[in-house]
């Protein structure tokens, strides 16, 4: 079985080379509590501190890089690197 798992910078790469595509990205919010988002990235896909803007049906979320635990992306899961 092959190892899916890679670092973080390859995860923002991925989701930020979606092309619009949508994505499932997990991730440890401020509170320490996963929560998990589906959506696609836009165009402004990284704001200028470095988070990552989500397009959700609840509207634009951001997703702090530092915290992703796992994306879902093409079909195929990744886990992140320690």
């Amino acid at each position: 079985m092959k190892d899916n798992t890679i670092t973080r910078t390859d995860a923002v790469d991925k989701m930020k080379n979606s092309k619009g595509r949508f994505f499932t990205v997990s991730w440890i919010a401020n509170d320490e509590q996963p929560r998990t988002y589906n959506g696609n990235c836009g165009k402004e896909c990284e704001t200028a501190l470095g988070y990552i803007n989500i397009n959700t049906k609840g509207g634009i979320k951001n997703v702090n890089p530092k915290t992703i635990t796992g994306i879902q992306i093409g079909g195929t899961k990744y886990g992140i690197r320690k």
